[in-house]
């Protein structure tokens, strides 16, 4: 079955639309009321694209993880739960060539609602490599979040725990870019603090 069509198939058996307006609590701390949970987009180099609904997230093996990390405001520890980035991707089917090594051309970017972005090196996802179980957590001290987020265990730092997450993208880099030909600071790109 596609991950589209699944991702239908699931969206009825949650029994009704899922969708959130931007800019909402990151967490729903409310247990009756009815929150309206957002998934992800998935773009770039990938065979399936399009959005992955909460549903569909939620029908992943959920991995737990236990995170402590620093902030601008001192260190904080969460419990995290939700599917493996790599899962997600992988039921995307990424278009790596032929060639095993293809998947080291390979970044994803994570964007958050509000513009910010960070970059995750395949390499640091693949069980063969780096293999950090970094997630897209559903779940924050067992309490829905509105939007997913991404976990990357192991960061000493939380900058790259992606709040809000809207959209995922698989890009394969190009010889161009090692030259640096095909990047150049931006001024005033958006991104937004890390609590």
């Amino acid at each position: 079955m596609s991950r589209a069509l699944s991702v239908v198939v699931a969206g009825v058996l949650a029994g009704g639309t899922l969708a959130a307006a931007p800019g909402v609590a990151s967490v729903d701390s409310s247990s009756g009321t009815a929150a309206k949970l957002r998934g992800v987009t998935v773009n770039g180099a990938v065979g399936d694209r399009g959005p992955i609904s909460r549903a569909a997230l939620a029908g992943f093996d959920q991995r737990a993880v236990r995170m402590t990390y620093q902030t601008s405001g001192g260190p904080q520890t969460h419990r995290y739960t939700g599917p493996l980035l790599l899962d997600v991707l992988r039921s995307a089917q990424p278009n790596f060539s032929s060639d095993r090594h293809d998947p080291l051309r390979y970044a994803v970017l994570v964007q958050a609602t509000d513009g910010f972005l960070a970059a995750i090196a395949w390499g640091e996802l693949d069980p063969e490599l780096a293999n950090k179980r970094a997630i897209v957590a559903l779940t924050e001290d067992g309490k829905k979040l509105t939007r997913p987020r991404i976990v990357l265990p192991g960061d000493h730092h939380g900058a790259r725990q992606v709040y809000d997450v809207a959209s995922i993208s698989l890009l394969r880099l190009s010889p161009e870019m090692a030259t640096g030909k095909a990047g150049r600071v931006l001024r005033n790109s958006p991104g937004h603090e890390h609590h």
